[in-house]
């Protein structure tokens, strides 16, 4: 083993090629789980077509996301099969009207979408999740109508209009409101339902 030198006090290097005997620890798949915990949880993901937040990882190294299953409030999706949303840094900062404009130019320009359209569909896509969650546990009684939000809706659910756009019943003047828009090619956005503006409450819990 090499020890100090005598005139500079400091370590000898060891000889090239020479290993200090020493096994490096690896780690343990309980620590590597919790490393990809840490990676994953609260991140923003793309799944069939919608976004979802990760809540979890499983112990096989699936992610669960917010996406509700028959029988639970979650679902196991294989890494492969999702687009992480990455949150970039400079967004943090305060852009400027023109900066965005610049960027949204310059990202349509590449045959992407642009800003615009990119955050209108992660809207449309949230306000869609939020729509269909409402809809698992929309049954008869007094209730509000999920798309302009007035307590408009009749006792017996399938008395009322069957959307055109998600698949939920909303009231009747609604209904008559979105043939009319689809005969204008006037279509109300999902983000801009009642439903789409208040929080996102889990099935089986609290928000």
């Amino acid at each position: 083993m090499p020890g100090k030198n005598a005139f500079t006090g400091k370590q000898n290097a060891l000889p090239a090629g020479q290993k200090t005997g020493r096994k490096e620890r690896k780690m343990t798949y309980r620590e590597y789980n919790e490393a990809q915990r840490k990676k994953w949880i609260g991140k923003k993901v793309m799944y069939d077509g919608a976004v979802y937040n990760v809540v979890d990882v499983d112990y096989n190294g699936a992610l669960m996301i917010d996406k509700s299953a028959k029988f639970t409030d979650t679902t196991a999706v294989s890494i492969s099969m999702i687009q992480v949303i990455e949150e970039d840094q400079t967004m943090s900062r305060d852009w400027t009207p023109e900066e965005l404009q610049a960027a949204s130019a310059a990202m349509k320009e590449a045959g992407e979408m642009s800003y615009e359209e990119f955050t209108a569909e992660i809207a449309e896509q949230e306000a869609k999740q939020k729509i269909e969650a409402f809809a698992k546990v929309q049954a008869d009684g007094d209730h509000f109508c999920p798309r302009c939000g007035r307590m408009t809706v009749k006792d017996r659910k399938v008395t009322n209009a069957w959307s055109r756009h998600a698949n939920v019943y909303i009231c009747d003047a609604c209904g008559t409101d979105e043939a009319m828009r689809d005969f204008a090619g006037v279509v109300l956005p999902l983000k801009d339902w009642a439903i789409a503006k208040l929080p996102l409450i889990p099935l089986g819990g609290r928000a």
